[in-house]
């Protein structure tokens, strides 16, 4: 079995060429949402791979970023609905991948 080891132009993982696995910290997060820097991101993924996966490290409604519920809530509903892609947050800080 080889090992490669290389930058990948969209999200963090992409396994088997078919899932591409975007991972953000929470404030991370919360800040893509306030500059629509996560739809791009979440578009070029999407382009990649047939499905997107994005993690959610930690709880996006207690960063030190001011952001309205609402907003985290309807990014969210965008990601799974729009862009078809699967969403989890993880309570922990990094999930090992």
């Amino acid at each position: 079995m080889s090992l490669f080891i290389l930058c990948l132009p969209e999200g963090y993982y992409i396994i088997y060429v078919t899932i591409g696995i975007e991972r953000k910290r929470a404030d991370d997060f919360v800040q893509c949402i306030k500059c629509s820097r996560l739809f791009d991101q979440i578009a070029r993924l999407k382009r990649s791979v047939r499905q997107t996966l994005l993690i959610v490290e930690t709880n996006p409604y207690a960063t030190v970023y001011d952001a309205r519920h609402c907003a985290i809530l309807e990014a969210v509903l965008s990601v799974l609905v729009f862009w078809q892609a699967f969403v989890i947050f993880s309570k922990a800080g990094r999930i090992p991948l």
